[in-house]
């Protein structure tokens, strides 16, 4: 199985969904703006799935970070523009809450689709695996997959009036032979870190960056190149950071990674 059949593995795999079409919208709870505790956002019918405290905007106040994960399960719409498709797990949203001055909390920010679904980790079930704060800014990790295993992680931070992407890494590796990549990308200098290794744990092959003229070879498929050693730094041209708002579309349509289209 190539690497690339390997990336269009796990995008139709995040796609699947048992929901009939048409899809119906689902309508997500009236979150509240102010609160005197992180309780106060954990409406009725919904529970808190993960928690996570720390500083979020260096005041030395310890901010929250939930994930809120509805009850009962609910068909409803997920994916962007063409992308567009439906899960019938229950649906989630991630709740940063600021630590204000009084001691209660402001909400900060919503999302209703960064994080994946219960039903979206392939046979290891739910993908959620961490929720985390730490140097000012909100770590969320997935990891899912079969044969082939994936793993996706993203860091947000408060700045410029909104929260934007300022790290993402992207790997997959075979649970039996030694095949793997993980491409961990800095939008904020532009850097990534590649790890590639092929079954025998050689340097491996990796996703070339946009522009490259990379024909297919015996050991590497077109649009990939081989690694000369088992970590390699590349410095791409910094592009306007990705917000919460738009990361979850982003990474749907592989638009994340500064590299060429790898489906």
């Amino acid at each position: 199985m190539t690497r690339g059949l390997v990336a269009l593995a796990l995008a139709l795999m995040f796609l699947a969904s048992p929901v009939s079409q048409p899809l119906a919208d689902f309508t997500y709870p009236q979150l509240p703006e102010q609160g005197s505790d992180p309780s106060d956002w954990i409406m009725s019918g919904w529970r808190a799935k993960a928690t996570a405290k720390g500083d979020l905007n260096k005041d030395k106040r310890e901010d929250v970070a939930l994930i809120l994960e509805r009850e009962k399960p609910v068909d409803h719409v997920r994916g962007c523009g063409a992308n567009r498709d439906g899960s019938a797990a229950p649906p989630r949203i991630l709740v940063l809450l600021l630590a204000q001055a009084d001691g209660g909390y402001r909400l900060s920010a919503a999302d209703t689709d960064i994080v994946l679904r219960s039903d979206e980790g392939g046979i290891f079930g739910d993908p959620l695996e961490m929720l985390l704060i730490e140097r000012g800014s909100v770590l969320l990790r997935h990891y899912g997959g079969s044969a082939w295993r994936w793993v996706q992680t993203y860091r947000f931070r408060n700045q410029d009036g909104g929260w934007f992407l300022i790290g993402y890494t992207d790997g997959t590796n075979h649970n039996i032979s030694r095949l793997s990549t993980m491409y961990d990308y800095n939008p904020l200098t532009g850097k990534m870190e590649i790890t590639a290794t092929d079954e025998k744990g050689r340097p491996g092959c990796y996703a070339c960056l946009p522009g490259e003229k990379c024909p297919a070879t015996k050991r590497c498929d077109k649009g990939e190149k081989r690694a000369k050693r088992e970590v390699t730094w590349v410095k791409t041209k910094r592009r306007p950071l990705i917000s919460l708002e738009d990361a979850y579309c982003r990474q749907l349509a592989d638009r994340i990674l500064p590299i060429a289209p790898r489906w």
